[in-house]
């Protein structure tokens, strides 16, 4: 499979470039991290046995596009080296601590070199591979690509291709899929985007792919009203839902709500599926302060738990998030996010401070950690390993 992908890659695009010149654009970022992390007393009485420690990190992307008449080959290299003594015995803190620790999410052709020893991670990940013909009115894409689409900051349910990472120190890092995407613009104001994805992960590389077929519609009702909609099967689910979005001076409100099937390879009359949605609202309160607002569900099927690569950062089913950046001047960035589960009472804060010292050159320190404890009952437990983390930062973009 991954030898006849990359034939039809390099037929496609050796029979353009034969055609027409070639144009290149190259981009990237270095980010490098110093934290250190502070186990809670809640996560000592569940076995995390640890008080203090520290991680080193460096991750980045460079980011390459090809271009030639109507066809592009767009490629992405992903890399991370994390250090730490918390890797030794298999705890959770660095899982959290390196969110989103997985970079493709429908993932059939690996592409991917993963190095584990006792203190480190090193990860060298090719997220995006993929060639794309077309123009405005038409494109076709093949290969691991990058989806995305929905207002969620905390959860997005409309699109399971991409994780929002709100809550996480990392930034800039984006999930690939495996497959193939038709574009159709057959209106001015209506496009028509069809997924066919492929993934072994699910079933942890046995040769069986689970597929991903799914229609999104994208529609500009009018100049203030636009509405996504998807339907079809992912996950050995079927999914369908919408997201209504209303721009207004200086803010938008938006509401999801999407349903999945019960799980198809599975028999229980007593699964009702699972049900999703999120509420939001956002505001420029001054030229400087913007808040958002967003509140809703993350349904949870305990029977058959989601894959770790394709869960949250926050592992709540219930939550209100309140989303803060303050724009001091055009160099410096103040961000709070918080997040409260009104069911277990667990809440959650992350602050980042970034400072642009020049076009090419960023500063930025951070801090997170739980502001209130989870109830003290099993299916609250997730909630209760949290640690603490404070550290700072330089990120290199050119």
């Amino acid at each position: 499979m991954i030898r006849f992908f990359a034939i039809v890659v390099l037929v496609c695009s050796l029979s353009s470039m034969a055609q027409a010149q070639i144009k290149a654009d190259f981009k990237g970022n270095v980010d490098a991290q110093v934290k250190g992390l502070q186990n809670t007393k809640t996560a000592k009485d569940l076995g995390q046995n640890w008080n203090s420690e520290t991680m080193n990190l460096v991750y980045g992307n460079i980011d390459g596009t090809f271009m030639f008449r109507k066809s592009s080959f767009k490629i992405n290299w992903f890399f991370r080296y994390s250090e730490s003594n918390l890797y030794k015995d298999d705890y959770v803190a660095p899982r959290f601590s390196n969110y989103p620790n997985n970079v493709v999410l429908r993932n059939m052709f690996k592409l991917r070199k993963i190095d584990k020893s006792d203190r480190a991670i090193t990860e060298s990940i090719l997220s995006k591979f993929a060639y794309q013909w077309g123009d405005d009115e038409t494109q076709f894409t093949v290969g691991r690509m990058y989806i995305e689409y929905g207002e969620g900051y905390t959860f997005n349910p409309i699109d399971p291709f991409m994780l929002p990472a709100a809550f996480s120190t990392l930034q800039n890092i984006k999930q690939g899929n495996d497959g193939l995407k038709f574009f159709i613009n057959s209106a001015t104001d209506f496009r028509l985007h069809f997924y066919v994805l492929g993934d072994k992960q699910f079933t942890d590389y046995n040769s069986r792919i689970t597929r991903t077929v799914m229609l999104r519609g994208d529609w500009d009702y009018t100049d203030q009203i636009h509405v996504n909609y998807i339907l079809g099967e992912d996950q050995k689910r079927h999914k369908y839902g919408a997201e209504v979005r209303y721009s207004f001076d200086k803010g938008l409100l938006f509401g999801q709500a999407v349903r999945n099937s019960q799980r198809l390879d599975k028999e229980d009359a007593g699964d009702k599926g699972l049900f999703h949605y999120v509420i939001g609202y956002e505001k420029d309160l001054t030229n400087a302060l913007t808040s958002r607002l967003e509140f809703g569900k993350n349904d949870q099927d305990n029977t058959f738990i989601e894959a770790n690569y394709q869960q949250s950062f926050l592992p709540k089913k219930n939550f209100i998030a309140l989303i803060n950046s303050y724009k001091f001047s055009d160099l410096v960035m103040f961000r709070v996010n918080t997040s409260l589960d009104p069911e277990s009472g667990f809440s959650y804060i992350h602050t980042d401070i970034n400072h642009k010292y020049d076009k090419t050159l960023q500063f930025h320190v951070f801090f997170s950690a739980p502001m209130s404890r989870a109830k003290n009952e099993p299916q609250y437990a997730a909630q209760r390993v949290f640690a603490g983390e404070a550290g700072l930062g330089v990120r290199g973009i050119f």
